[in-house]
């Protein structure tokens, strides 16, 4: 597919939105997570903060929460 196909495939799937065929890349994923989904039963893991009295570290960690909400 070159370049101004994409172009053109991204703007008709963004227009028809929800009602789509997915992406090759997109089902590339839903079968990456359907896989992982099955070896793990989550495709989250936690990520284990440090509890610190640090001003700065604990603003930088606030923000990183607040943009992943």
């Amino acid at each position: 597919m070159n370049d101004n196909d994409f172009k053109r495939k991204r703007i008709e799937y963004l227009n028809n939105w929800p009602n789509v065929e997915p992406f090759e890349i997109e089902k590339k994923y839903y079968e990456n997570v359907k896989t992982v989904k099955l070896l793990r039963k989550t495709i989250f893991i936690p990520f284990l903060l440090k509890n610190e009295e640090d001003a700065e570290y604990n603003t930088a960690i606030s923000f990183i929460i607040d943009a992943i909400e």
